[in-house]
């Protein structure tokens, strides 16, 4: 049937154009009798991002996402359907990071360091954290295999938007610093505003005088991260700070 096998259970998965019509170029074994039927079920795939379904060509109610938030990227078939493995690629708009990873540091708390994983590109689902951009399109093509036997290519593509909250009217209040060896505190106060449509958390950041990130503590702050000057360039470091789901 158009040119291709049937599987054990008599089925033939095929990637065909919406609507179009196919010749199914049917051949019969040899035999005096026989008899043969065909229908169709179209099963259509999409792009969930958190649950949202994605389309193609626009941007969907509830596909805006925050810097730092965590986004699962999955897909679904309507009406369902099932496969018993996949080999897939995912390519996600710029910039995030899809890997949790740590280091030896020599001070407490320890932080999270993130990066990105060309590995897990290849999992369904797979999750990243933006942490710049606008959004775009996110698409994946993807080969399964059905229990019948048989394999199957198939393309989705669907688009996000991006929310990066931003700070103004920023008050410092206090900058004092004491030296008692070998131990220099600070003491660092200030008030910011912070404009974003997404519940969050602040973090205090810091750099060392060699120039190498390292952690500030701050009491009015909801948690610590790192932090590197150049997060928006493009010699974007292979670590980046705290992120929350």
């Amino acid at each position: 049937m158009l040119g291709m096998p049937l599987g054990d259970d008599s089925k033939l998965w095929t990637v065909q154009l919406d609507n179009a019509e196919a010749d199914l170029n049917l051949q019969v074994p040899h035999a005096r009798h026989f008899h043969a039927e065909a229908s169709a079920t179209k099963h259509k795939l999409f792009i969930e991002a958190n649950g949202v379904q994605l389309e193609p060509d626009k941007v969907v109610t509830n596909a805006e996402f925050c810097v730092g938030q965590k986004v699962t990227f999955n897909v679904e078939f309507d009406p369902t359907l099932s496969f018993v493995d996949h080999v897939s690629h995912w390519h996600l708009p710029d910039k995030y990071v899809n890997e949790e990873y740590d280091e030896f540091h020599l001070f407490n708390p320890q932080p999270t360091n993130y990066r990105v994983d060309d590995e897990l590109l290849t999992e369904l689902p797979t999750s990243c954290w933006f942490i710049s951009g606008s959004g775009g399109s996110v698409s994946i093509g993807t080969s399964l295999r059905f229990s019948n036997g048989q394999l199957c290519s198939i393309a989705a593509l669907g688009k996000i938007e991006l929310h990066r909250p931003s700070f103004f009217d920023f008050q410092p209040i206090a900058n004092e610093f004491y030296w008692a060896p070998p131990i220099l505190s600070a003491n660092m106060k200030w008030r910011v505003k912070i404009a974003s449509k997404f519940d969050g958390h602040l973090g205090t950041n810091g750099w060392s005088m060699n120039g190498d990130a390292c952690l500030v503590g701050g009491t009015g702050a909801t948690n610590v991260t790192q932090a590197s000057p150049v997060v928006d360039s493009d010699a974007f470091p292979d670590w980046f700070g705290v992120f929350h789901e």
